[in-house]
């Protein structure tokens, strides 16, 4: 029984650092993207951060963009 136990823990275990690398793996090119797209509008030093997860299964993650000298825009990322 316990070693059963233990079995289902390293299988969920195994899973989980899987999906978590997926997550920043898809969060990376995310915030990759949205600072293509502000430097390709012109906007100086972008920098940006992204949402972990796609919340609402469109395939896309919230990310917000930083530029110098100007309010944070929040965009919407292909994961």
């Amino acid at each position: 029984m316990i070693r059963a136990a233990l079995a289902v823990v390293l299988i969920f275990s195994v899973g989980c650092t899987r999906m978590c690398a997926e997550i920043v793996r898809d969060r990376q090119q995310a915030e990759a993207a949205a600072v293509e797209w502000a430097r390709n509008g012109g906007l100086d030093e972008p920098r940006a951060t992204c949402q972990e997860m796609d919340s609402n299964g469109d395939s896309y993650i919230s990310c917000t963009v930083f530029a110098k000298g100007m309010q944070p825009i929040g965009v919407e990322c292909a994961k």
